[in-house]
């Protein structure tokens, strides 16, 4: 668990890059495995339930491109547009992949 505060050696790197490492680990241990569980379902409830179970996933604020991703969703699943939304999930590992190899705030290049 934590160090104690009267560790010898201080952790010297910002407390941002072990969340962003932690939420990685969670994208891809807690949220692959959900996404494969409905990547094929045409279940309305258990399509928006991943849906909003992932939107309210704390450290989503760090990947933009995802919340964008999850919105699409929202938006498609809110419409009844069940193709839609099982053309958005099959777009997921790609979705998962570019938000590890992009800092958050930024931009992939075009």
């Amino acid at each position: 668990m934590a160090s104690p505060a009267g560790a010898a050696r201080p952790n010297t790197e910002p407390a941002v890059s072990r969340a962003d490492a932690d939420s990685d680990t969670a994208l891809q241990q807690i949220w692959q495995p959900r996404w494969q569980a409905v990547k094929k379902s045409w279940v309305l409830n258990e399509l928006e339930d991943f849906v909003a179970a992932f939107s309210n996933w704390p450290p989503l604020g760090a990947y933009p491109a995802l919340q964008q991703w999850l919105h699409g969703l929202q938006q498609s699943l809110d419409r009844f547009d069940l193709q839609a939304v099982h053309d958005a999930l099959q777009d997921w590992p790609d979705q998962r992949e570019a938000a590890v190899q992009t800092p958050t705030g930024q931009t992939e290049p075009t």
